[in-house]
C-alpha cells in the first residue's frame, strides 16, 4: 500500500469505525501509521471532500 501511494503520489487515510481496533489490527497489516482515535463523520467528509477516493 505505502509502496503504491509514494509511486502515485496517492494521499492514505485510514477511516474505519473500528476506533483503537483499527491501530492493532488493520493499520499495521496494511503497513499505516497509527491514526487518532477521535474520528467522526463530519471531519471525515471534511477531510474528504474534494479528494478522490476509493
Amino acid at each position: 500500500m505505502l509502496a503504491l501511494a509514494e509511486r502515485t503520489g496517492a494521499e492514505l487515510a485510514l477511516i474505519t469505525s473500528w476506533e483503537d481496533e483499527a491501530n492493532a489490527t488493520i493499520g499495521p497489516a496494511l503497513g499505516l501509521p497509527a491514526q487518532h482515535p477521535d474520528w467522526k463523520y463530519g471531519a471525515v467528509g471534511r477531510f474528504a471532500t474534494e479528494r478522490p477516493w476509493a
